[in-house]
């Protein structure tokens, strides 16, 4: 009888068993099963290997992960079920799952390449995935309340994180952090960026993003994220080191922590940490000339180029706020870098066509430009730069000199690959004090508006370049709120047009004085199209932008003495 012969007769030494859900009875199974489990490890570990060596998988190795996932899930069972209340148990369960839990860890590294983890076989994969899920869920039912059995059970499970993680299986990697969530302190928590686990934990996050379910099959892994994003560490050591995808995904998580922050509230160290603040920058200045690559379709995405558009598009927000803008009031670079980008761009688009020509008429759009990288660019940068230059004479004298304000006019048109940027423009020559440039540019628009008025009257108000049914009346009078380019399928228009009132002599006191340009979020985003949100205005927004359509707008209330609160208003 031959050798594959012998195999196909062979008895299993375990098959696995259906978990009766009463307590005696699962009692009475445990210690079959420990017993099994045991045995099945001696034969699993009895022959002597050296470091990093790796022998092929068997059919007892899968015997063993099938009695071990028996055994954690009668434990999950006794600690979730039957024992939730006794803490005396919930120990002894909490022991018992970590010890048995190491042994199969060292079962795995026979087995299974941790350099290459996808290398072995599916089929002993499925056993090795589902044991190591069944054990985490056990450690989650012991742990959660139970301080005294987190101390127990800490040391063992931080020493086997990084062998969980590095198996680079999904679910599992959300009941790890599952686990840790549940023991987290404040030392713990620096433990785990210490160790290196936050870089492999943002590394797979990237990879959830593309999931649909992402935010309810991985909520414990984006819940320990933004725990890990209050670590200096991750900031000053890991992010440089991690791919662009992983970065992309920490500026989103930050854009949505920053975005679904309480308005009425003051700022707090805890919805983005001042240490990113210069990350952001320096992200922005040192990769920034990438973004002219965008002047031309390309079919593959250009992962540079969407990293640095993110962290534009948080700067623009951040420095909508007067408490937060101070951070950057200092950064000659950054404010040069804004300047040169755009300069560039703008210049790119002069000398032929490509994605930063203008297009003044609507009928020389094409579809597929509304959902290019390169749209929107412009005014981003604008909105960038009027951010940084308000109340600030030192950054204002330094961007006067770049004799920009010729290109600042240019942009005072509609641009439908740029919605608002006349906007963005002329709330920039209002920041830099361009007092001569101002009146200009409001009597060409004057002009221009005439014109439209009397030879296409329907067209009259259509000045923000909206197209394709993206303008979204919002009552009377609303201040206007922008989704980031890059992250949203239809941008909201906005429904005031621009006023040429000088503004008021600088300095003044400080009112929140931008627009703060929210963008879609992947975990917050809920669509807007076709519903009506209530809305409010401020005195800001009654001296930059006057409603164009009859009735005149009702009386604004009076401005809020919160920097934050009043985020939609734009520079007075």
């Amino acid at each position: 009888m031959d050798q594959n012969s012998t195999t196909a007769m062979r008895k299993p030494a375990y098959q696995r068993q259906t978990i009766p859900r009463d307590e005696a009875l699962v009692r009475q199974m445990v210690p079959a099963i420990r017993d099994a489990t045991l045995k099945l490890y001696q034969i699993c570990t009895c022959s002597s290997r050296e470091r990093g060596e790796i022998r092929p998988a068997s059919a007892t190795d899968e015997e063993y992960f099938l009695a071990l996932a028996d055994l954690f899930r009668c434990y999950r069972w006794l600690a979730g079920v039957a024992d939730t209340d006794n803490l005396e148990s919930k120990e002894r369960y909490g022991r018992s799952t970590m010890e048995a839990l190491r042994e199969g860890i060292e079962v795995v590294e026979r087995i299974i390449p941790f350099t290459e983890p996808r290398s072995s076989h599916p089929w002993i994969r499925e056993s090795v995935r589902d044991a190591m899920n069944f054990g985490m869920q056990a450690l989650t039912n012991c742990v959660r309340d139970a301080p005294s059995v987190q101390c127990i059970i800490w040391p063992d499970f931080f020493e086997a994180i990084g062998s969980l993680i590095i198996l680079e299986e999904d679910k599992l990697l959300n009941y790890v952090c599952a686990v840790i969530m549940n023991c987290l302190t404040d030392d713990r928590l620096h433990q785990i960026v210490d160790r290196g686990y936050a870089a492999r934990i943002f590394e797979r996050i990237s990879v959830f993003e593309a999931r649909e379910d992402s935010l309810v099959a991985f909520d414990a892994v984006f819940d320990l994220s933004s725990h890990l994003l209050q670590c200096s560490l991750v900031a000053e050591r890991d992010y440089d080191l991690l791919p662009l995808t992983a970065r992309a995904s920490i500026l989103d998580m930050l854009n949505t922590s920053f975005t679904t922050h309480a308005t009425g509230e003051p700022f707090q160290e805890s919805v983005i940490p001042t240490f990113w603040f210069g990350k952001l920058a320096e992200e922005f200045k040192n990769n920034c000339t990438c973004l002219l690559r965008l002047r031309e379709h390309t079919p593959i995405p250009d992962e540079e180029c969407d990293l640095v558009l993110k962290a534009l598009n948080l700067l623009g927000n951040i420095t909508a706020s007067d408490q937060l803008r101070r951070s950057f009031c200092t950064d000659k670079a950054l404010l040069d870098e804004v300047i040169g980008i755009f300069v560039a761009v703008d210049e790119t688009g002069r000398r032929g066509e490509n994605l930063f020509t203008p297009i003044t008429k609507m009928v020389n759009i094409k579809p597929q430009e509304l959902v290019t990288p390169s749209r929107g660019l412009k005014s981003q940068l604008l909105r960038l730069l009027a951010n940084l230059v308000y109340e600030n004479p030192e950054f204002e004298q330094r961007a006067r000199e770049t004799n920009i304000f010729t290109r600042l006019k240019d942009n005072t048109t509609i641009d439908y690959r740029n919605p608002y940027v006349q906007q963005w423009a002329i709330l920039t020559i209002r920041n830099l004090h361009f007092s001569g440039l101002l009146e200009e540019v409001r009597r060409e628009q004057e002009a221009a508006l005439f014109q439209q008025s009397t030879t296409q009257p329907g067209l009259a108000h259509s000045v923000d370049g909206d197209i394709m049914g993206e303008r979204k009346w919002q009552g009377s009078l609303a201040p206007h709120r922008m989704r980031g380019f890059q992250h949203s399928e239809t941008v909201e228009a906005l429904d005031l047009h621009t006023s040429f009132s000088e503004p008021r002599s600088r300095p003044g006191p400080s009112t929140n004085s931008h627009v703060k340009q929210h963008g879609s979020s992947r975990r917050e985003h809920k669509s807007t199209k076709g519903q009506r949100r209530p809305s409010k205005s401020t005195k800001a927004d009654q001296e930059t932008q006057t409603l164009s359509p009859p009735p005149p707008p009702p009386p604004p209330p009076p401005l809020s003495a919160n920097p934050l609160e009043e985020q939609d208003s734009c520079s007075a």
